[in-house]
């Protein structure tokens, strides 16, 4: 009987460990040098496996990233100031598609690469 439970409770554990991960993709948005554009979003869409997204990101000090259900690109944006030093999270409804972009204006001579690792998506 300490034998079945304790084999229950092993996988219990094992199970609560898989489903608190969420998956990360790590992806890269390169502001282009000079650019007057105002948001400049990642070509893939993903989908939001739950209803918080952790955000974290490189290639500058803060930035607002920006949320759009691919459902409806006039209403439902989601912007959020995230810094360098810290991840930040950002409601996101689960399952929903969306596409996400760095509201940044780029006035240097060279293109500005942001690497944005995000949690808790998959993409298309």
């Amino acid at each position: 009987m300490k034998r079945i439970l304790s084999f229950c409770l092993v996988i219990i554990m094992c199970l609560g460990l898989t489903a608190c991960g969420g998956k990360s993709e790590t992806i890269t948005v390169t502001i282009p040098a000079k650019s007057s554009q105002s948001v400049v979003f990642f070509d893939k869409e993903f989908t939001a496996t739950k209803n918080k997204l952790k955000v974290s990101f490189e290639g500058m000090k803060q930035a607002e990233v920006l949320l759009s259900p691919t459902n409806d690109t006039l209403t439902g944006f989601i912007t959020q100031t995230v810094s360098e030093t810290k991840s930040t999270k950002i409601d996101a409804k689960k399952n929903e598609k969306f596409k996400i972009g760095i509201v940044s204006q780029n006035t240097t001579d060279s293109d500005v690469t942001v690497t944005l690792k995000i949690k808790n998506i998959e993409f298309e």
